[in-house]
C-alpha cells in the first residue's frame, strides 16, 4: 500500500510510483522499520508500553525525523482489503491532524 504525503496532485493514484526521467536523477529513500507495537501473531513479540512517557517521547522524535525527511510516498504493512479505509483515515488526518481515530493513531 502506498500513501502520498506530497502536495503533488498528479500522484493521486496511490498505486503508481512516480517515474524517474533520467538515469542521472537520484531518489532519496528512507527505509525505516519497527516492531509491532500491539498484539501480533508474529513469531516474536516485544514488550512495549505505549503509555510510558519515555516511549511516547521517543516515538514523537522518530515522527519528527521522518517529517523532516519530507517523504512523498509512505509504504505501510496493512491488509490489502483495508487499504481504502486506511487511505481515508490518512486523508482525514491531513485535514485535521488533531483528530485521529484510535485505531489509526500510529499513522499520525
Amino acid at each position: 500500500m502506498l500513501i502520498s504525503c506530497g502536495k503533488n496532485k498528479n500522484q493521486e493514484n496511490l498505486n503508481i510510483l512516480p517515474s524517474v526521467s533520467s538515469k542521472s536523477e537520484k531518489i532519496k529513500v528512507l527505509n525505516f522499520a519497527t516492531f509491532h507495537i500491539g498484539t501480533t501473531s508474529d513469531a516474536h513479540s516485544v514488550d512495549f508500553d505505549e503509555k510510558d512517557k519515555k516511549n511516547q517521547e521517543d516515538a514523537q522524535k522518530i515522527a519528527q525525523l521522518i517529517a523532516q525527511f519530507n517523504p512523498t510516498i509512505i509504504c505501510v504493512e496493512f491488509p490489502r482489503e483495508r487499504n481504502q479505509k486506511l487511505n481515508n483515515a490518512y486523508q482525514n488526518y491531513l485535514n485535521n491532524p488533531n483528530k485521529v481515530p484510535a485505531e489509526y493513531g500510529e499513522i499520525g
